[in-house]
């Protein structure tokens, strides 16, 4: 019987491979299972395990925090990687750092030119992947006690919890896996320190990434789809329309507009885009006084809009999981529940609203129609602005196929919204054609492709 060990640092990825069915498929057809998560609050972890297979061992997964000299090499790997890519992405995200922080930026910038000089990037490579790592020996004596035959971590590489459990794998010869969670890591986020064997992406153009730029071998990625998708799929199993709105205290008589926020350091306004809209119903700006869940970013523990709503009608303020304690290594606790109630708002919706979201993607899953803001409310420099966000290469690439509409400033956002309002058919073959070519094949059976690309590994 397979054995597969699975590494759960953070909340976004419990909810992608417990509670979108990853584990269970591989439960279903017979595999043993341990979960490695990160020590949490008695809450927390019982909450947690309460959503795992019967059977599904929990281990420890060890905090870990970089040292200063390997998070330099980082920084360094950072730069390589972004020269050789040549990513907007990166290069709008140094640009916030000059704005933001300029003395930290020059004096980095300093560092990171004198490094990228002394070590090539394939010299970083090899220094990176042999520096010793916090918990590799513990690691080293838990696999050889378990003894799985896969291991299966959720970033491809640069998690730093992930890094010493891959290097300790590998280290025994067993294989690994990263079941990637996100549409943007090798576009925007970091490149790998410590690769895995195997690595699974939602869609062609990512598979073309993984080789470009990650360096994967063609045969070690498997394209499938991401498992958030999979239950938009699934509509007959999802609550009908009416009895979802009323559910939620909304008039199911009116149309449904969603609108998903960023995480503040992006769009700090958001109270005031809450308000724009609210107003915007109010006066009949936006036409047919349509009902508005205003849905909270996943990341966002602290913020507090419920003012921005007070004596608002037919508006809800919706927080899409429990929140961890505070403090805790996982910022959210997903349930199978919570993935069921976000698939049926998404179905059910009339339009969304977001400021370059992967909730675009879930709407062209559903065939939704999808406005992002492109404004500021408050005059900001041009390299924090919410509308340079936009020029991130993955989000770019949605927004060059026609499948969402950008608003530039308040009144084009509403008229845009009453376009899509009437008639839900604009555009809506340009959203069909993103879907097919940005969640990818066997729409709706993603985890039922990443449990074979896991079986394959073993």
């Amino acid at each position: 019987m397979k054995h597969v060990l699975f590494s759960i640092p953070y909340g976004l990825g419990f909810r992608n491979i417990v509670c979108a069915d990853v584990l269970s498929t591989l439960v279903n057809r017979g595999a043993r299972a341990t979960v490695l998560l990160p020590p949490l609050p008695d809450r927390d972890g019982a909450a947690l395990r309460a959503e795992l297979p019967r059977g599904v061992e929990v281990a420890r997964l060890e905090p870990v925090r970089s040292s200063l000299p390997f998070t330099y090499l980082k920084a360094l790997k950072q730069i390589h990687y972004s020269r050789r890519t040549a990513l907007d992405t990166f290069q709008i995200k140094y640009q916030r750092r000059r704005q933001q922080t300029p003395l930290f930026h020059y004096a980095a910038s300093a560092a990171e030119r004198a490094g990228r000089v002394l070590l090539p990037e394939p010299a970083l490579d090899g220094l990176l992947s042999a520096w010793r790592q916090p918990f590799e020996s513990h690691y080293s004596r838990m696999l050889q006690r378990l003894a799985p035959s896969v291991v299966a971590v959720t970033k491809p590489g640069y998690h730093p919890e992930e890094l010493p459990l891959t290097k300790a794998a590998r280290a025994l010869g067993l294989p690994t896996i990263a079941i990637d969670t996100t549409w943007d890591n090798m576009a925007s986020k970091r490149p790998p320190y410590v690769k895995p064997d195997r690595l699974t992406v939602w869609n062609h153009w990512m598979e073309r990434e993984a080789i470009d730029y990650y360096h994967f071998p063609p045969d070690a990625v498997a394209v499938t789809s991401g498992t958030q998708f999979d239950v938009l799929f699934r509509k007959g199993e999802l609550p009908d329309r009416r009895a979802m709105l009323a559910g939620l205290g909304l008039d199911p008589d009116r149309q449904l507009i969603v609108f998903a926020l960023n995480a503040p350091m992006y769009a700090p306004d958001n109270p005031g885009y809450i308000k724009l809209l609210l107003d915007g119903i109010a006066s009949g700006a936006i036409a047919g006084s349509p009902n508005l869940v205003v849905r909270m970013h996943p990341f966002d523990r602290d913020s507090d809009y419920s003012p921005a709503i007070a004596g608002r009608s037919r508006v809800l303020l919706q927080r899409g999981f429990a929140l961890a304690t505070a403090g805790a290594a996982f910022e959210c606790l997903p349930t199978h529940d919570d993935v069921v109630r976000y698939g049926a708002l998404m179905v059910h919706s009339d339009l969304l609203l977001n400021q370059a979201s992967t909730t675009s993607l879930d709407a062209m899953a559903t065939g939704t129609p999808v406005v992002n803001i492109a404004f500021d409310l408050t005059p900001t420099h041009a390299d924090i602005s919410i509308a340079r966000v936009y020029g991130f290469t993955h989000y770019k690439r949605i927004v060059d196929s026609g499948a969402v509409r950008l608003a530039a400033t308040p009144e084009e956002l509403f008229a845009l919204m009453n376009l899509f309002l009437r008639d839900r058919s604009v555009d809506a073959d340009r959203r069909a054609t993103a879907r097919d070519r940005f969640i990818g094949p066997g729409q709706g059976q993603a985890a039922v492709r990443i449990a074979d690309a896991v079986e394959q590994l073993g």
